[in-house]
């Protein structure tokens, strides 16, 4: 499986994610944040907001939905063209919610990701590995640019690797720069998200193929 980085772009205003999205047009893919101000305390842009990743039609987009109802958003991410969403294991209050969503949203072609807060275990989702096409870890607590990566983080790698042998993608999303990556691949992660390590560098190209190459 092919190890991947994929810069973030978080955004609270639409002049934020316009000079970002052109910060990082040299990316393949593109990882955007998208909060509703409900399960978590800051909203980011609307989809609406998003409308200019249209004009890049040559790059894969993916949406981490930190929202209390994913499901609502599925018109508006199919009309933006984003082909993978990554859902808040947290925001369900049943299993059967949980895997109610992931089908409406892969019903609709759309690849889905389950993500999993710090303190989350993999209890639930464990019914749901043969059908979802990743885990996305955070390895910082969901709503702010910046924190500090949780070091317990590696252990909890090594864990879901033992468990999925392989079956899908581990993807990590929180605090990476080139102090964690080479040491979170080999814990046995594929997928780093990476927000302020590159857009809010001043070197932000050379920051990606920095860590491209640390992961390699």
């Amino acid at each position: 499986m092919l190890n991947k980085i994929i810069p973030t772009i978080f955004a609270l205003n639409s002049e934020t994610f316009e000079k970002k999205l052109k910060i990082l047009e040299f990316a393949p893919e593109i990882h955007l944040d998208f909060m509703d101000g409900e399960f978590t305390s800051k909203s980011t842009v609307s989809f609406s907001e998003m409308n200019s990743v249209l004009g890049h039609s040559d790059k894969v987009f993916e949406v981490h939905l930190m929202a209390k109802n994913p499901i609502q958003y599925i018109n508006s991410i199919k009309l933006l063209g984003i082909s993978r969403v990554l859902i808040q294991e947290e925001v369900f209050e049943t299993c059967d919610d949980l895997g109610n969503c992931i089908h409406q949203f892969k019903d609709e072609g759309i690849e889905v990701y389950i993500v999993l807060n710090p303190v989350t275990n993999f209890d639930r989702v464990k019914k749901y590995f043969e059908i979802i096409d990743g885990i996305m870890i955070m390895s910082v607590v969901p709503g702010a640019e910046g924190q500090a990566f949780i070091e317990h983080t590696y252990n909890k790698v090594s864990e879901l690797n033992t468990l999925i042998e392989g079956s899908f993608p581990i993807q990590i999303d929180g605090g990476v720069s080139d102090l964690n990556s080479k040491k979170l691949v080999v814990s046995g992660a594929n997928n780093l998200c990476v927000g302020s390590y590159i857009s809010s560098s001043e070197t932000p190209f050379e920051n990606y193929q920095k860590l491209v190459n640390l992961i390699k």
